[in-house]
């Protein structure tokens, strides 16, 4: 699970922030609907907070790990290890509280 810090000490403001919070690996399409979302936002990725509940590009089911696809026929993976969010939430700390501190922190 991810550590949290806040996003308060970026200079950048908080502009976006997406949220998937379907668990395990047959809810592969939700994970990939945010990181679509995710990249399609004319945002700058360092205002961006992504909060995944299933660390599904890593899971042991998926067969092209540490990527994701919008569909099969997709060749550009949604996900890379380097995605440049302000933050980004995995598992166990995408929660309630950690999503309610996000919007409301300055």
């Amino acid at each position: 699970s991810a550590s949290f810090s806040s996003h308060s000490s970026s200079s950048v403001p908080l502009v976006s922030l997406i949220a998937s919070t379907s668990r395990y690996y047959y809810n592969y399409r939700h994970t990939s609907n945010a990181l679509l979302v995710s990249s399609l936002l004319s945002v700058p990725e360092e205002a961006k907070v992504l909060m995944l509940a299933d660390a599904t590009p890593y899971n042991p089911r998926n067969p092209k790990r540490h990527s994701m696809y919008s569909d099969s026929s997709a060749t550009e993976s949604l996900y890379t290890s380097t995605t440049p969010t302000l933050q980004t939430y995995y598992g166990s700390a995408v929660t309630v509280p950690t999503f309610l501190l996000t919007l409301t922190s300055s």
